[in-house]
């Protein structure tokens, strides 16, 4: 029996061991232990080299309205400037709050429509949107679409018609 008990504290010892990794990355400063940026975000303008990446920057961007009400469904409008929306290959939104893309299309080289449904549970929160073009390019406006409570909490923007105009 005390051969056992010995096994078995032995085993649990050699189980409980942890390895922990020196290169940790602090998530409140962006850089890891040895001083060096985290990892690059979508929207960055300069790579390491100090050229420009296929980052188109955010200013191209809008996006009308600029949030919704939990448990909407709404059309959105994503103008551009400079930059041939009939090229989206993929489209998402990133953030806590929960938003299912329906559908979505073209509407000539300067505007896009996606519909959105976000459920009632939805996190309320700011969210991000992240756009990749066919030819590569990765546009991505920040705060760009808001789940709030209530109807007096939306942001207050222009265009909400829908229009790029």
């Amino acid at each position: 029996m005390r051969t056992f008990i010995a096994l078995l504290l032995g085993t649990s010892a050699v189980a409980g061991c942890v390895i922990y990794d020196e290169n940790l990355v602090y998530e409140d400063t962006g850089t890891d232990a040895d001083g060096d940026d985290g990892p690059e975000r979508p929207g960055d303008d300069i790579d390491d080299a100090g050229e420009p990446d296929d980052t188109a920057p955010s200013a191209a961007l809008t996006l009308f309205p600029s949030g919704a009400v939990a448990g909407d469904l709404e059309i959105l409008s994503l103008c551009a400037d400079g930059v041939n929306l009939e090229e989206i290959f993929e489209i998402s939104f990133l953030g806590s709050s929960e938003i299912d893309i329906l559908t979505t299309g073209g509407r000539g080289e300067g505007e896009f429509l996606i519909t959105v449904d976000i459920p009632l549970d939805s996190d309320r929160s700011s969210n991000h949107l992240l756009v990749e073009l066919t030819n590569g390019t990765t546009l991505f406006l920040e705060d760009a679409f808001a789940i709030v409570s209530n109807i007096e909490d939306l942001p207050q923007n222009a265009g909400e018609d829908g229009s790029c105009d």
